[in-house]
């Protein structure tokens, strides 16, 4: 088993490794990235249409690699680069001569590759599966992008509960990458093997493959990814009934999660943290976690976040006799779920479980209510 102490010290190693030089070429184009960013859509297609400092292939690169960069936190905003990117990709600029033409095709085989990924992520799977079918045409330049590719068919697999079909195509993506000896990258696909293992609930599997992920991914390499293996990892022990060893994770990987994770991401470690509090049996710590991840979400203005939250946390606060504080977290679902028109037997579910909060007295039934009101949302 993976000594998940010697993983974190090689991923604190990598905090303080400098990264290797960039041209003038790449930090300018960087910069002109997230100026990009800053600004609105109808914004950005002005300046790249009009501004030849934008029309290049290093920014075109840069706006891939942010996209991918802001996914995980926002896909809505990644999905919004990808659209800037596009634009980007079209223009005359891009066809003075052959391997500027070639260069920006490779890039844009890529970049429909990652559109595809991060629609599943905003559950737009049909219009994931759609482009995926699409990227079998693509000539894809480089044994990465065949990888990626591998990668994100095995994704849509696994969200369709086809194992096997993702397995397969993750088996391939490693061979591939352990044919020009990148074990980074074989972690990165035993990553997604953990994906595809815990949506179809085989949690012991999940663990072996996110231990053999965290042992072969390079933090120095990726930080954020070294991150997301051991969040993962947490994840799956916790689904297989190792909170305990979940909660250790959790703690020896905090200080990496507030160097290297943004915002929201940290409020979801926060939220995981909160619940294994609650699965050790600490659950006056357990709901003091839970405000405050629920407040923070509040004043992000992250209703359904605070909604799922509150959910999970009325049997934490029953046992420690503060139900009641989860009243005003309640009201700010409600009040936004009643703005947004919500049906009619969806906000009696949660009206009548805010009701029983107010009263201290949740009922089972309650919770089911809200719970399918939810997942039809």
């Amino acid at each position: 088993m993976l000594d998940i102490k010697k993983f974190l010290s090689g991923f604190e190693a990598s905090l303080s490794v400098r990264r290797p030089p960039t041209s003038d070429a790449v930090r300018g184009a960087i910069a002109l990235a997230f100026d990009l960013q800053a600004t609105t859509p109808a914004r950005r297609v002005l300046m790249i249409s009009n501004f030849p400092k934008y029309q290049t292939i290093e920014l075109a690169a840069q706006l891939l690699a942010l996209a991918a960069d802001v996914a995980g936190e926002s896909p809505a905003d990644a999905l919004s680069l990808l659209d800037t990117f596009e634009v980007l990709a079209d223009l005359p600029a891009f066809e003075r001569d052959e391997s500027t033409m070639r260069a920006i095709a490779d890039l844009s085989g890529l970049a429909q590759i990652r559109r595809a990924v991060t629609l599943m992520k905003l559950n737009r799977i049909e219009d994931a599966a759609t482009i995926i079918r699409l990227c079998a045409y693509l000539d894809l330049a480089t044994v990465e992008d065949q990888g990626e590719l591998l990668e994100a068919r095995a994704r849509l697999a696994a969200i369709r509960q086809q194992l096997p079909q993702a397995l397969g195509a993750l088996a391939a993506a490693k061979k591939l990458y352990e044919g020009i000896g990148d074990n980074h990258l074989v972690g990165r696909a035993l990553l997604a093997q953990g994906f595809a293992y815990g949506e179809a609930r085989r949690n012991d599997l999940a663990v072996t493959a996110l231990l053999d992920a965290c042992e072969k991914i390079d933090a120095s390499r990726d930080r954020r990814l070294a991150l997301a293996a051991s969040i993962n990892l947490a994840r799956a022990l916790r689904d297989s009934g190792r909170s305990d060893d979940a909660l250790e994770v959790v703690h020896l990987t905090r200080r990496f999660v507030s160097a290297v994770a943004r915002k929201i991401d940290r409020l979801h470690v926060q939220w995981l943290e909160a619940g294994l509090l609650a699965d050790v049996g600490q659950f006056s710590r357990s709901a003091n976690a839970y405000l405050d991840v629920a407040r923070a979400f509040a004043e992000e203005e992250l209703v359904l976040e605070v909604a799922e939250l509150a959910l999970e946390a009325v049997e934490t606060f029953s046992y420690v006799d503060r139900t009641a504080e989860l009243a005003p977290l309640l009201a700010i679902a409600v009040q936004a779920f009643r703005a947004q028109n919500l049906e009619e037997d969806h906000m009696a579910a949660w009206l009548l479980l805010q009701n029983e909060v107010a009263r201290q007295v949740v009922s089972a039934a309650a919770l089911q209510r809200v719970r399918v009101a939810l997942s039809l949302r």
